[in-house]
């Protein structure tokens, strides 16, 4: 499938790679495919590209890269919705909002978005465990898990569409 995005010209995926989000995201629910961008210069961010509007594209970033004590649980629901299994590893995205002046650049801890990456699903969840703000401070929650010379993420050095990259 190829289609035309603002920020990345012509992406080519392949259907298989699609990641399909029965409710949508939050303040997006009718918006319901999307798939994972990575550049290499943007490592260890990734962009979650909406397929079905391609002029939108969230930055994101696995919050297990920076915050290795992130605590959430899924539902029985929201469980059941993303067809998650005993071995299945959730895949779990914290949105990025990087303003002018990019010290002041925030992380949604409260709304992460969580992708069973072997079934293709994704939901946003709204963790209500009280620990965690919409808006936290990147650079103070930025913990580095990564060894240097690691690829964050799983994340193929070259530029593609990488909903499989961490198998």
């Amino acid at each position: 499938m190829k289609f035309t995005t603002r920020h990345f010209g012509v992406l080519e995926i392949e259907e298989d790679k699609i990641i399909s989000f029965p409710s949508g995201i939050i303040g997006f629910p009718r918006h319901n495919k999307f798939c994972l961008v990575n550049r290499p210069e943007s490592l260890p961010y990734f962009w979650l590209q909406c397929v079905d509007q391609p002029e939108w594209a969230f930055v994101v970033l696995p919050i297990p890269v920076f915050k290795d004590d992130y605590q959430f649980r899924l539902s029985p629901a929201e469980i059941e919705l993303l067809k998650f299994v005993n071995e299945d590893i959730p895949l779990i995205l914290s949105v990025v909002v990087i303003p002018p002046d990019i010290n002041q650049a925030t992380v949604n801890l409260l709304a992460p978005i969580v992708i069973n990456e072997r079934e293709r699903m994704g939901t946003q969840i709204i963790n209500e465990n009280g620990l965690y703000r919409a808006r936290h401070l990147l650079k103070e929650e930025i913990k580095p898990v990564a060894k240097e010379g690691e690829d964050h993420a799983g994340a193929d050095k070259k530029e593609k569409a990488v909903c499989d990259s961490r198998r």
